[in-house]
């Protein structure tokens, strides 16, 4: 089957996407959270080539292994 209709949602009419909530669910702590957010999902991280990401503190390694599914 060919796709034929390609919908952009730049302003989070059909999905409302907060990373926030995503990382809620990783941190224990909201200003874990904001710090994250700060220092690793930076603008400047979004133009990291496929395969490469910035490498997590180690103080957050529990938890966010505790997440895998």
């Amino acid at each position: 089957m060919a796709i034929d209709t390609v919908i952009f949602d730049l302003g989070g009419v059909l999905i409302d996407w907060d990373p926030r909530r995503l990382y809620r669910r990783l941190f224990d702590e909201e200003a874990e959270v904001e710090h994250f957010l700060a220092t690793v999902c930076t603008p400047a991280w979004s133009r990291t080539p496929a395969g490469r990401c910035a490498r997590p503190p180690r103080r957050w390694w529990p938890s966010i292994r505790g997440t895998r599914r």
